[in-house]
């Protein structure tokens, strides 16, 4: 993307790189970080800010929301002479609260989806510009990325896509707007905005996603079919000097799809220009005042729904599609912090996080010192704090790396506020946020964390020096796509079929078991935690045991147990914990 950029000048852009893939590239290519800064300096790339390490910023303290934007922000003027003024809102996950944090943190406008617009009753043709929120009295702009453009590039033809852009610049719908034309854009302010479509969209779709880095950049022009140019033809498909086809040639450039489509812009700036979102912002108005719901993109309010009602909502959205478009607008999802509840994993890392949170402030009004803060800030990365169609929640190195970062912390923190070695603390506390109580056993060699509720179970058990929790599993459990009607279609379909589509549209399984009816008995009916009592019968095999296709003989697996704790000191002066559990009466 950056070579297609420093041979098109002409195509202006908003980009946003997250910390960690800063960090990396000043290590390892700070060649690249310079060409990047080249483009800022000719003003062709504006550098968006965000939270440093790709947090869902609603979900973490407020104090790190500033921390880790100011971080970015100070590490973008660094590198690339600019200060950025426009914020990338990690998985576009919005809450009504933010406006009021991200305009403390000197930031001016954000982009969402579409979707968060059209959940208010917008519609596609209200949403050619930019509007104003405010939290509090603190306003913010907000840009609506169009779910069109997002589903078409790179997936159709350079041609429906031109095609599109050209039919809402002549649209009379957008009335007296069409009369200001792409090219009087220019260093003022004007009473009246041109129509602006914006895509905003995750970089890995051009290149990392499945089958889309020789879509993009190295598919060949020729289509046999429509007489295109053979295989190794030495021009790019819009070079008519060297023989290339004419403009709006069907076939793709030997370039790629991205190759074809800067030509294609450039070709058309008569009237069509691509222009930093942050500098339309500032040169025209906003179209008006809104104020979004808690939202997110279409599929992943989706993805946090319940398994079954997820399936069903895909299955009504489709039928809708087909019957009754327009209703589908009024249709929504669930709400990220579902994850949660949905995934108990994902809501212990979320607790764990918000527990180290808590101890790395206290230790750093003792001291001068990062106490962990940048650790904490590591182990907030949203990554394994959900799960859609990548893997997330469930690619254990990405847990053991969070758990990592912020046993970390802790690590640090707790030097600060215990100083003396050993130490021991035991208390009993709702860790978790059910209303019920856990027992947390922390000291400097281990944590211990004992749910009482669920089976008298050790749900966590950190190793303090090596910085890793032994317990971090996740249950396997009922998902959307596995029950999806549709599904057994589309995984033949992508079998059959070579076309480059979004990584939406693909369903693939390592393992086609999960397809059949009886594959429900590969399902956990209890979290797998550790000290889980089991009553098995004789005739339970190990098979049936790994697969829970078994009974249990007793009800001890996942029911509550009581508990007492008993503090001592040994006579070495240190303090120890006895902790008695015992199946309770009531269950």
């Amino acid at each position: 993307m950056l070579e297609a950029l420093e041979k098109h000048p002409a195509i202006r852009v908003s980009l946003h790189y997250s910390g960690s893939l800063l960090d990396w590239l000043e290590q390892n290519h700070p060649d690249f970080l310079s060409r990047v800064a080249r483009l800022v300096g000719r003003e062709q790339v504006e550098i968006m800010t965000g939270g440093y390490y790709e947090p869902i910023l609603p979900i973490i303290p407020d104090e790190d929301k500033l921390g880790q934007i100011a971080r970015m922000t100070q590490t973008c003027r660094r590198l690339f002479g600019s200060k950025p003024a426009g914020l990338w809102l990690a998985e576009r996950v919005w809450e009504p609260g933010l406006p009021k944090i991200l305009a403390e943190a000197g930031i001016e406008w954000t982009v969402v989806d579409d979707t968060h617009f059209k959940l208010v009753g917008l519609e596609d043709k209200d949403l050619f510009g930019y509007y104003l929120t405010e939290e509090q009295g603190y306003p913010v702009k907000v840009f609506a990325t169009s779910k069109y453009l997002r589903y078409s590039i790179p997936w159709r033809s350079v041609t429906e896509v031109m095609e599109y852009l050209r039919q809402q610049a002549t649209n009379e719908v957008l009335g007296s707007r069409s009369k200001v034309k792409a090219s009087d854009i220019g260093p003022r302010t004007s009473d009246i905005g041109p129509p602006i479509a914006v895509m905003g969209d995750d970089g890995e779709k051009f290149g990392i996603w499945p089958e889309t880095y020789k879509h993009c950049w190295e598919k060949e022009a020729r289509d046999k079919e429509k007489g295109g140019p053979p295989l190794n033809t030495p021009y790019l498909a819009r070079d008519n000097q060297k023989g290339g086809p004419p403009p709006n040639s069907p076939y793709l450039a030997r370039g790629g799809w991205i190759e074809e489509f800067f030509s294609s812009l450039e070709e058309n700036q008569e009237w069509l220009v691509t222009i930093p979102l942050g500098e339309y912002a500032r040169q025209f108005p906003p179209l008006g005042r809104i104020y979004l719901p808690c939202a997110s993109y279409d599929e992943m309010l989706e993805w946090a729904l319940p398994a079954t009602k997820s399936a069903q909502f895909v299955n009504i959205k489709h039928e809708l599609e087909k019957e009754l478009e327009d209703a589908v607008q009024f249709m929504r999802g669930g709400y990220w912090r579902h994850f949660l509840v949905k995934y108990p994993e994902s809501n212990q890392l979320h607790k764990k996080m918000l527990q180290v949170h808590r101890k790395v402030y206290q230790a750093k009004t003792r001291t001068n010192t990062d106490c962990g803060l940048e650790d904490l800030w590591r182990g907030q990365c949203n990554c394994p704090y959900w799960h859609g169609v990548f893997g997330g929640l469930y690619l254990a190195d990405i847990r053991a790396a969070t758990y990592h970062h912020l046993i970390q912390a802790e690590n640090k923190a707790d030097a600060v506020i215990h100083p003396e070695q050993p130490w021991l603390k035991c208390e009993e506390i709702d860790f978790d946020m059910d209303g019920r109580e856990e027992i947390v056993v922390n000291g400097n060699l281990l944590s211990l964390y004992l749910s009482p509720q669920q089976g008298g179970s050790l749900i966590e058990w950190d190793l303090r020096r090596a910085a890793y929790n032994l317990l971090s599993t996740v249950a396997r459990r009922p998902e959307a796509y596995h029950q999806n009607a549709n599904i057994k279609n589309q995984i033949s379909k992508n079998k059959n079929e070579k076309l480059v589509t979004s990584i939406h549209d693909k369903i693939r399984v390592k393992d086609d078991s999960v397809l059949r009816p009886e594959s429900s008995s590969g399902y956990d009916f209890y979290p797998r935690y550790s000290l889980i009592d089991h009553f098995l019968s004789h005739d339970v095999t190990l098979e049936q045991f790994a697969s829970c296709s078994y009974k249990e003989s007793g009800n001890f697996a996942n029911q509550p147990y009581q508990a007492k704790i008993k503090m001592q000191k040994s006579k070495c002066k240190n303090q120890n914990a006895k902790i008695k559990m015992q199946k309770s009466k009531l269950s």
